[in-house]
């Protein structure tokens, strides 16, 4: 059986195009379009392959994805991961719809597209910069998290460094929406600002696997909260200046409408020239915030998508969700992998798991409860796929698979055990 699916959706040429917000230009301007572009309302048909049964059923007998990280645990494969590379890009290749996979160069992710933009705009070397930061973004090999974070930091640096100039992560991509990467097509079809932001939130691993954005409502305000994580360095604040600009400028590109934030909460101390961000952001900006949050007005975020489409909407929802996988994006395959590395540690705590993946204690409960799971069903189901293995293929005493699985107490893995299997642990080891 095969599945064909066609989505018209309506589209700015502009973005089909390459058409962007004029460089340097004010958040609270009106923004611009090349002269080459279509207006709003021009129709973009956007057809997908016909996907087959088999595309579509990526499942080994295990109820793993084929195309996903391998889970890694000395006892499964006897690899050994690094429970911080965890980023890996990967994209399908091959002809007639073949499933093989390849790497795709870092080089190829949104956001390092738009900071080689930004940095461009400024007369930057960009190649030679990387170099000097020891970036290799043309790398197809997993990236340490920690090395890329501080890879990234030392770039900003090195920027503000050669062009004297601290405000450099006010400066606006040439081209928005490529920040996005895949992700523009999720949000160009969602129904209104909010929705495109929850996307984000939800698949921002796609386009930047060092950061994670978070949000909540209060009255008739909206805050939305980023952290970007660090490795030995810290991070430099104009990687929160300029995340906070392509969010902002792409709010106002999306709508076509010009959406001020009440506030901007920048961490860090006041600049010499504090006027400078006043004017970009076109709001109050307060310096030295706990964590940088843009304030807006709730209203703001209702606004409608012009190019809204339920149907497309849903088809690129499905497609990210399926990227994510193949990337070990999804959090919750993330989460198995350090559990795998770290049971045997004691009983894991849900705040070690969150820093461990560079995000929020918040953002990593809400995560999981997107994917439809918790924190304490993971390890549930991870110590008893474990402990199964255990049993079956080591000579492990029960009292060995215990603390193996991080268990603190004997008297509570005879229960797990009980309640998994129906037998004890030393029932189940007689019988193994």
């Amino acid at each position: 059986m095969k599945v064909a699916s066609t989505a018209t959706v309506t589209a700015t040429a502009a973005f089909s195009r390459g058409c962007g917000l004029a460089a340097g230009a004010s958040l609270a301007s009106s923004f611009t379009r090349s002269s080459g572009s279509m207006s709003i309302g021009s129709r973009v048909v956007v057809k997908t392959r016909e996907l087959s049964k088999r595309d579509r059923t990526r499942r080994t007998s295990s109820g793993c994805s084929q195309l996903g990280p391998t889970i890694p645990a000395d006892i499964f494969s006897g690899q050994k991961t690094n429970e911080r590379s965890i980023f890996r890009v990967v994209r399908k290749t091959g002809n007639n719809g073949s499933t093989a996979m390849k790497p795709m160069l870092m080089s190829d992710v949104g956001w390092c597209k738009a900071m080689k933009d930004a940095f461009a705009q400024h007369g930057l070397d960009v190649d030679a910069l990387l170099a000097e930061a020891g970036l290799d973004l043309d790398t197809a090999e997993e990236i340490d998290l920690g090395e890329l974070t501080d890879g990234f930091s030392r770039a900003w640096e090195l920027a503000v460094a050669k062009t004297g100039n601290p405000a450099i992560g006010l400066t606006v991509p040439s081209h928005p929406l490529n920040s996005l990467g895949v992700l523009s097509h999720v949000v160009l079809s969602a129904s209104n600002v909010r929705d495109a932001l929850q996307a984000i939130m939800r698949f921002i691993h796609l386009i930047s696997p060092t950061a994670t954005i978070d949000s909540k409502a209060e009255g008739d305000r909206f805050f939305l909260s980023l952290q970007i994580a660090s490795g030995k360095r810290p991070v430099p604040l104009q990687r929160y200046d300029f995340y906070s600009t392509v969010l902002l400028r792409g709010i106002h590109w999306l709508t076509g409408r010009s959406v001020v934030p009440l506030v901007f909460h920048r961490p860090g101390p006041a600049p010499a020239e504090p006027a400078r961000w006043r004017e970009a952001f076109g709001c109050n900006v307060v310096f030295g915030a706990p964590e940088c949050v843009i304030e807006m007005a709730l209203q703001d975020i209702a606004l409608p998508i012009p190019t809204a489409d339920q149907a497309v909407a849903d088809l690129c929802e499905r497609i990210a969700t399926q990227l994510a996988e193949q990337q070990g994006g999804s959090v919750s395959i993330r989460v198995r992998q350090v559990l795998m590395k770290h049971l045997s540690k004691g009983d894991p705590r849900r705040e070690t798991m969150a820093s461990i993946l560079c995000m929020s204690e918040r953002t990593l409960q809400r995560r999981l409860t997107e994917e439809g799971t918790s924190f304490a069903e993971l390890v549930d189901e991870v110590r008893r796929e474990m402990a199964q293995r255990y049993f079956q293929h080591s000579q492990f005493s029960p009292t060995e698979i215990t603390f193996a699985l991080g268990f603190s107490d004997p008297s509570n893995f005879y229960r797990a055990c009980k309640r998994w299997f129906g037998r004890s642990p030393s029932t189940m080891r007689c019988s193994n």
